[in-house]
């Protein structure tokens, strides 16, 4: 092919190059976020499996709470239901009961087999006080769990891990061939402003070539008009 016509195929071949490189870094920025993302999205299951055992533990704990507040309660009941005994046993006969006011003490509740102590509801006390707040531990570690998990979601934009993964492997395809188009691109311009010196080159030669015919031109009708006027001058002898 002619240099012009070889000069005007690359002009158009830059063109639709540099529209390719021109993406490289729009590409890089997507591909980073998409990156992060997909980070995200990585670390989301094992947060989740972490919530999940939070969650148990928050339930567990809860129910050992209540379970110990309970048995408080119980004991509270069983103390109150045992005061009867409690008294009967400091009543004497012939001595006003501190309730009734009777001396006489015919039917006296019956002693308990396993009375409440006060030693007793201490210690369930302690237990429960001991078990709420190991609930409520576990029930701040089971939130800060799920916001955890609500905060890498967000940060994967909501989208799958499969999602991500295939759309990072198209971003990383993208950025190969906007990059590989950069390289085109380079190699391309080396080839056109070689061209264009080369077409320099011939078309100064070519005005050498010609600035050289026509002094030989000239020089050639020079020497013509002088013989003209040589011959002129030997026929007028």
């Amino acid at each position: 092919q002619q240099i012009p016509q070889q000069l005007t195929k690359l002009e158009g071949e830059l063109a639709t190059l540099q529209t390719r490189a021109d993406r490289l870094d729009d590409l890089t920025s997507g591909r980073a976020t998409v990156q992060s993302q997909l980070e995200a999205a990585q670390q989301q299951a094992g947060l989740e499996h972490d919530r999940e055992r939070a969650l148990h533990s928050a339930l567990e704990a809860n129910r050992a709470a209540r379970a110990s507040a309970d048995k408080l309660d119980a004991l509270y009941q069983q103390k109150l239901a045992g005061s009867a005994s409690e008294l009967a046993a400091t009543l004497v006969d012939g001595a006003e009961c501190p309730v009734c006011g009777s001396a006489s003490h015919p039917h006296p509740a019956p002693p308990l087999v396993d009375p409440v102590t006060d030693a007793d509801l201490a210690a369930a006390t302690a237990e429960r006080d001991e078990r709420q707040r190991a609930a409520t531990e576990a029930s701040e570690a089971e939130k800060q769990a799920a916001a955890t998990v609500a905060r890498v979601i967000a940060a994967a934009g909501g989208q799958s891990l499969e999602h991500l993964i295939e759309a990072e492997q198209t971003a990383q395809a993208e950025m190969a061939e906007a990059q590989t188009a950069l390289t085109a691109h380079a190699e391309a311009q080396r080839l056109r402003d070689a061209l264009r010196e080369r077409e320099l080159s011939m078309t100064q030669a070519i005005d050498a070539a010609n600035d050289t015919v026509t002094a030989a031109v000239t020089a050639q009708a020079a020497a013509i008009e002088q013989l003209r006027l040589l011959a002129t001058q030997v026929g007028a002898e």
